[in-house]
């Protein structure tokens, strides 16, 4: 479970600013929206937050800090080389910050404790790294792990000895983290860290190709009957009108398509040579009407002849409902992008449910400011980016604000739209004319 997470001097983001997912004092509908980790029974976590905010306010930037973050404990032991630049990438309209280290910092549960990782880095190297666990019950205190400054990594007496040949040797590069050296090596206090990164952490893209996790609903559907008729449930709740679908399997004949690039071609022919399956698409099955009569069922090409809302739902759909069943932090940027107001909603609604029951988290940036509505989201829930006069982005909570300027009965929307709470486009009047007389 995710409990917070801050950057500083990353892309949009010159001052620090921290997403906390750490419920407030507020009652409203907390058996719903509130729950608390196991072993942490004064910790209180929101299941769902949503970020509002105007075009280029910082929302997708925010959301590849946590990309950037799980890539890099994940890989930068494996994939880069002595003396490879790290890529991070420094707010760069200040001359003060173009040089200075970017920090994350992130912090969530696992069957261990609370844990607290983050890092300081610049291109070239990492200058400090530290890891902190708080180890079940109410007088634990949280424990330093390691501390690593430049060269000079400390590590708690319980864990010297298993790290002592790691750094003895120096086996950590300027430009890879400890900790993902230290899980290489299958050190204790590291592999449950990276686990929870690999395993719990999943970053969902928003615009940019829309049936790009279909196949990931597909496999998920596909494991048991129960994944199948969940999703077909939920095509018909949002009545795309699919009884049922199968994947298509690639084949030679779908060689014959022009716009596949040549070498792409040949190397797709190869895999077929080889027995390879590759997946082909999806085919979503319609009934065939007589009058009030169902006589037969046709097929559809989920890419070539539904909607695009449907095909964004079918794509969205797996990790949706996997992350329902295993409890797992989902973040997807346009979350909602072509999909109808109360169709998002529902979205929402499955996280706030008791279908929720293993306390997955969805975190969602969206345009749609219809969600910004109090009998489905709570203050706490609602979250703004705007720039400053700078160009920075900064980022604050609706809950931030003082109670005698947003009530829990308020109409949070008609505030928001009135410029109350800020994170709005500032759209002058244009003189094109536009206006109508």
């Amino acid at each position: 479970m995710l409990v917070a997470f801050s950057c500083e001097n990353w892309t949009l983001f010159r001052d620090r600013v921290e997403l906390d997912l750490r419920a407030t004092s507020d009652d409203t509908r907390r058996k719903c929206v509130v729950f608390n980790p196991e072993n942490f029974p004064d910790i209180d976590l929101l299941k769902s937050a949503v970020l509002f905010g105007p075009n280029a306010s910082g929302k997708t930037r925010l959301f590849d800090a946590f990309r950037f973050l799980k890539h890099f404990v994940l890989h930068s032991s494996k994939e880069s080389q002595q003396g490879q630049k790290i890529p991070v990438h420094p707010f760069r309209l200040d001359v003060h910050t173009r040089t200075r280290p970017t920090v994350f910092e992130i912090m969530f549960v696992t069957r261990t404790g609370l844990v607290r990782f983050g890092f300081e880095a610049d291109t070239d190297k990492v200058r400090e790294e530290w890891l902190y666990i708080q180890p079940p019950g109410a007088k634990k205190r949280e424990r330093e792990i390691y501390f690593r400054k430049g060269k000079d990594i400390q590590v708690h007496k319980k864990f010297r000895e298993q790290s002592e040949l790691l750094i003895r040797r120096r086996m950590i590069r300027s430009n890879a983290l400890f900790l993902s050296v230290a899980a290489q090596f299958n050190l204790s206090f590291a592999t449950e860290v990276i686990e929870w990164f690999d395993q719990k952490l999943h970053i969902v893209s928003g615009l940019k190709g829309h049936g790009e996790y279909a196949p990931y609903t597909v496999q998920w559907a596909e494991k048991n009957a129960g994944n199948r008729a969940r999703l077909l449930h939920l095509l018909r709740q949002a009545e795309t009108g699919i009884v049922d679908f199968a994947e298509r399997q690639f084949d030679e004949k779908m060689l014959e398509d022009r716009r596949i690039p040549e070498a792409v071609r040949h190397m797709l022919h190869e895999a077929l040579a080889r027995g390879e399956k590759i997946f082909g698409g999806v085919e979503t099955i319609h009934p065939v009407f007589d009058g009030p009569r169902m006589v037969d069922q046709t097929a559809f090409n989920l890419f070539k002849d539904e909607s695009a809302g449907t095909e964004r739902l079918f794509s969205l759909a797996g990790p949706l409902l996997h992350s329902l069943d295993e409890g797992h932090v989902l973040l997807v940027d346009e979350f909602d992008a072509r999909l109808h107001t109360l169709l998002a909603r529902h979205l929402l609604e499955l996280f706030q449910s008791s279908e929720n029951k293993r306390n997955a988290q969805l975190i969602g940036t969206t345009h749609n400011t219809l969600l910004m509505d109090r009998d489905l989201l709570r203050r706490d829930q609602i979250w703004f980016l705007e720039k400053d006069d700078r160009q920075a982005a900064t980022l604050y909570s609706l809950a931030d604000f003082d109670t005698r300027a947003v009530r829990k009965n308020d109409n949070y929307l008609k505030k928001y739209l009135s410029g109350r709470f800020g994170a709005i486009p500032m759209v002058d009047e244009w003189t094109t004319g536009t206006s109508c007389d």
